[in-house]
C-alpha cells in the first residue's frame, strides 16, 4: 500500500522570513521524543545549501549553553518556527545540519551576531565574550534550507518519497502576497475570515502545542537577543546632515502614551471590519494583514470562553485584572488559555458594559475607526510588546528609564516603610522593584495616605537635559485646580466621559517624571511662559496638557514631547473608551500635522499595558525572574529560567503584545513591522536620534531595546497630512 506524500518543503522565501522574525525555533532530530528550544541568528546569503539558499539559522551548544543533544550526529533535522513571530502562525521546514569551523570565514561572519545575540551569558571571571569558549569546549552549528528533493527523506523504487513522520501543522495562512512572493513587511494575501485557504491551516493537537508553548515559555528567555540585538539605525539611514543634532531627519518625536489596551483587542480582526454598525471600514486594496485573530482562534479558542465583537455602543467596558502575577498565570506556560480564569473580570456597574468571558473580547474598525484608518496610511507592528507584565506604572517607567527596580517605598513623612503591593523583592533598606501601581513620592497631588514610592538612576530626562536638548511631560490634568493652606497642590480638573460619568483628569502613578527627585515638580508649578516650555524653568519640563497645545501653537515645539490624555480620554477599561479616545488622538494628530513642525515629526502612539486583555501571542521572554512571593509564568516562583538582568528580579518580561503606530511623513505606508520591540524601543529610538545611543543604565531595558527603524522610510518621505474627523475616525472633508 502506497503512503501518503509528506508535505513539501516551504518556499525558501518564507522560511527565511518566518525564522528571521522568530525568536525561538524548535529542533526535532530522529529518535528523540520531543523538540529541542533554541535561540539562534538567521544570516542571508550563507548556508552552503547551493544556489537559491535563502540563508541559514545558526545555533550554539555546549557548557553553559542550550542543550541540542544529538545534533552534532544528525545529518538532518526538522525546524519548526512557531508562535507570535512566524508570519504564518506556523512554519515546518527540514535542515542540513553541519558544524561551523573556528577560525573559518563563515565563523567570522556569524559569531558577532551570535555573541550580540547571547542574552544573560555567564562570563568566567576574565572573560569578554563566549566566542573563545564556543570554539574550544562548545559548537557552533549550521541548519541550511534542504533542498526539496532531499528534504522529503530518502526516495523510494518508484521516485516518490518514501515515508516518514514529517507532518506541518498550523493554526493559521500562509502569508504570500498575492504575486506569490513572501510578505516582507508587509503585502500579505488576505482571505475572508470565513474562507481561509486549505494549505496548511490545521490546528496543532493540544498534547504537542503543550510541548511547544512550554518550551517557548521556558525557553525564550536566551532567543529574544537574536531578534533584538540588531543596531537602533540600519544601513538605510541617511548621514547626518552638516550642523543637524540628529541622526535621522526627525526634529521632533512626540510619545502618545495611552492606558491598558491588548494588540488583539484593538486589531485583532485588522483589517476585516464587520461593518454591521458604527463607522464604516474597509480597507484599501492590498492592504497587509496582522498576527490577529484566525477563525480558528476565534471559533474554537483554547481559553473557556471564545472572543466576541465589541461593539461601538459597547464601548465602555468593565477593567480587567492586568497585574504582574495574574497575566503570567493566564499565558499557563505559554498555552495562552487562563485569560478568563487570571485576567478575566466580568461584572461592574452601569454605565459600563459587562458579560461573561468578557476579557476575550475586541473591537474592529468600526470603533477604533481612527486607529485602523491611521494603520492603513503610516506605520504599524503586530510584534510590540509590554516591556514587563504588569500595570501602568511599570509601563511608564520602561517608557522613560528602562528600569523599575532600585524602587524605595516611602510614607508621607519620607520614612522607608514595607509596600508589598506594589514593590517586589525588597534588600535590606527597603530597595525592590515596582511591580505595581504606586503613587510618586515627589508628587503633590498623590495620595501621601498610602506608600509612594521613589526612584532611583537615570531617566531620559536627565541624559536629554544633560545635553542641552528640550523636552517636556504633558499630562492632562496636572495644572492644579487650586492649592491648601499648607500648599499642597489638588489636582481637581475632571471631565465627563461618553457614560456621563465625571472622571478625574490626573492620575499621579501615570506620570514616570514624578518618581525621580530630578525631574520632578511637586508643587505642579506652570511654566513662566510658553518661551519656557521644553527649557530649564519653574516648571522643571513637568506641564499640563493644554501648555502641548499652547506651544505648538506658537512655535515652541520641544525635540521630545511625551503625551498623557486625560484619564477619560486615555482609554483605559473601566473610565474611558475608544470613542473619547479617538477624540484625543484625532484632534492631536491634527493639531500637529496643521503645523510646521509635521515635515519633521514622527508620532508614536503606544500604550502603558495590556489591562489583561487577551492577546493570543506568548511573548519572548528576555528577562526572567524567580521570586516565590510573585513569579507564576512557569510554575509557582518561575518565570522564564535565564539570569534576571543585573541581578534584578521582579523584571519579567516581555509582557502582553501592545498595538504602537508610528505616524510621520518619514513612515512607510500602509506597512505592518515584525521586528520584536517593546517599550523601551521609543526610549532607543530617542536616546540614538539625539544622544548618540547612549542608554540609561546597564541593566535597563532600552540596552536590549529592537530597532523602530523598519517603520520609517528616510528616502521616500510623503508630507501631505491626513486628516481625520474625530467623531468619526474616517478623512476630514
Amino acid at each position: 500500500m502506497s503512503q501518503p506524500r509528506p508535505a513539501p518543503q516551504p518556499p525558501p522565501d518564507l522560511i527565511a522570513e518566518a525564522t528571521k522574525r522568530a525568536g525561538l525555533i524548535w529542533i526535532t532530530i530522529d529518535g528523540q521524543d520531543r523538540p529541542r528550544p533554541a535561540w539562534h541568528v538567521w544570516r542571508a546569503g550563507t548556508g552552503r545549501a547551493g544556489p537559491g539558499s535563502p540563508g541559514a539559522a545558526y545555533v550554539v551548544t555546549g557548557p553553559g549553553e542550550q542543550p541540542l543533544p544529538g545534533l552534532a550526529g544528525a545529518g538532518r533535522v526538522t525546524v519548526i518556527v512557531a508562535g507570535g513571530q512566524t508570519p504564518g502562525g506556523r512554519v515546518e521546514w527540514t535542515a542540513a545540519v553541519g558544524r561551523v569551523e573556528p577560525g573559518s570565514g563563515e565563523w567570522d561572519e556569524v559569531i558577532g551576531p551570535l555573541v550580540a545575540g547571547r542574552l544573560n551569558a555567564a562570563l568566567a571571571e576574565g572573560e569578554t565574550s563566549p566566542a573563545p569558549r564556543w570554539a574550544t569546549s562548545g559548537a557552533v552549528f549550521r541548519l541550511a534550507p534542504a533542498p526539496d528533493d532531499t528534504a522529503l527523506g530518502d526516495r523510494g523504487p518508484d521516485g516518490t518519497a518514501a515515508p516518514n513522520s514529517r507532518i506541518l501543522l498550523s493554526a493559521a495562512p500562509l502569508s504570500v502576497h498575492p504575486d506569490r512572493r513572501l510578505a516582507g513587511h508587509r503585502q500579505r494575501r488576505h482571505y475572508p475570515l470565513a474562507s481561509q485557504p486549505p494549505v496548511w491551516r490545521f490546528l496543532m493537537h493540544r498534547s504537542f502545542r503543550s510541548v511547544l508553548a512550554v518550551a517557548a515559555a521556558g525557553g525564550l528567555c536566551l532567543a529574544g537577543g537574536a531578534a533584538i540585538a540588531a543596531p537602533a539605525f540600519g544601513a538605510s539611514v541617511p548621514q547626518r546632515a552638516p550642523g543637524s543634532s540628529t541622526a535621522t531627519p526627525i526634529q521632533h518625536v512626540v510619545v502618545i502614551f495611552q492606558e491598558n489596551i491588548s494588540f488583539d483587542h484593538y486589531f485583532g480582526t485588522y483589517p476585516h471590519a464587520a461593518n454591521t454598525d458604527g463607522n464604516p471600514f474597509h480597507a484599501q486594496r492590498g492592504t497587509p494583514g496582522v498576527n490577529g485573530l484566525t477563525p480558528a482562534l476565534l471559533a474554537h479558542n483554547p481559553n473557556s470562553a471564545n472572543p466576541q465583537r465589541l461593539t461601538p455602543a459597547q464601548a465602555l467596558t468593565c477593567d480587567q485584572d492586568h497585574g504582574y502575577t495574574a497575566e503570567q498565570k493566564a499565558m499557563d506556560g505559554g498555552l495562552m488559555d487562563k485569560f478568563v480564569e487570571e485576567t478575566g473580570v466580568s461584572t461592574c456597574s452601569p454605565p459600563n458594559y459587562q458579560a461573561p468571558g468578557l476579557v476575550m473580547d475586541y473591537y474592529d474598525g468600526n470603533t477604533v475607526t481612527g486607529l485602523w484608518d491611521y494603520a492603513q496610511h503610516y506605520a504599524m507592528s503586530d510584534n510590540f510588546y509590554d516591556t514587563e507584565f504588569g500595570p501602568s506604572t511599570p509601563g511608564a517607567l520602561n517608557l522613560v528609564s528602562g528600569q523599575t527596580g532600585g524602587a524605595t517605598p516611602l510614607n508621607a513623612a519620607g520614612q522607608v516603610v514595607p509596600d508589598p503591593g506594589a514593590v517586589g523583592s525588597p534588600d535590606p533598606g527597603g530597595v525592590g522593584t515596582v511591580y505595581g501601581d504606586p503613587d510618586p513620592f515627589y508628587d503633590g497631588c498623590a495620595n501621601h495616605s498610602n506608600p509612594t514610592v521613589k526612584m532611583s538612576g537615570r531617566s531620559i530626562g536627565d541624559l536629554l537635559s544633560a545635553k542641552g536638548i528640550n523636552w517636556g511631560w504633558f499630562q492632562g490634568g496636572f495644572g492644579p485646580t487650586s492649592t491648601t493652606s499648607g500648599g499642597t497642590p489638588v489636582c481637581g480638573a475632571s471631565h465627563t466621559n461618553i457614560g456621563g460619568v465625571s472622571v478625574a483628569d490626573y492620575s499621579p502613578h501615570h506620570n514616570p517624571f514624578e518618581y525621580y527627585k530630578s525631574t520632578a515638580k511637586p508643587d505642579h508649578t506652570p511654566p513662566a511662559s510658553v518661551a519656557e516650555v521644553g527649557h530649564s524653568g519653574p516648571a522643571n519640563h513637568e506641564y499640563d496638557l493644554s501648555w502641548f497645545f499652547k506651544a505648538l501653537d506658537q512655535g515652541n515645539l520641544p525635540a521630545v514631547s511625551y503625551l498623557k490624555a486625560a484619564e477619560y480620554q486615555d482609554g483605559h477599561a473601566g473610565y474611558s473608551d475608544p470613542i473619547d479616545e479617538q477624540h484625543f488622538l484625532v484632534n492631536t494628530i491634527n493639531a500637529i500635522q496643521r503645523s510646521k513642525f509635521w515635515h519633521s515629526t514622527a508620532i508614536m502612539i503606544t500604550y502603558d499595558d495590556s489591562d489583561g486583555w487577551y492577546d493570543h501571542v506568548m511573548p519572548p521572554i528576555i528577562n526572567s525572574s524567580a521570586d516565590p512571593a510573585l513569579d507564576a509564568l512557569n510554575g509557582p516562583g518561575v518565570c522564564g529560567h535565564g539570569t534576571p538582568m543585573g541581578g534584578i528580579q521582579d523584571r519579567c518580561g516581555y509582557g502582553q503584545r501592545l498595538p504602537l503606530l508610528v505616524i510621520s511623513p518619514f513612515a512607510k505606508t500602509d506597512y505592518v513591522s515584525g521586528t520584536i520591540a517593546d517599550q523601551t524601543s521609543v526610549l532607543a529610538f530617542i536616546e540614538d536620534n539625539w544622544l548618540g545611543g547612549q542608554r540609561t543604565g546597564s541593566s535597563s531595558f532600552d540596552s536590549l531595546a529592537g530597532s523602530l527603524n523598519d517603520m520609517f522610510s528616510w528616502d521616500h518621505p510623503s508630507f501631505a497630512p491626513y486628516l481625520l474627523d474625530p467623531a468619526t475616525g474616517e478623512p476630514a472633508h
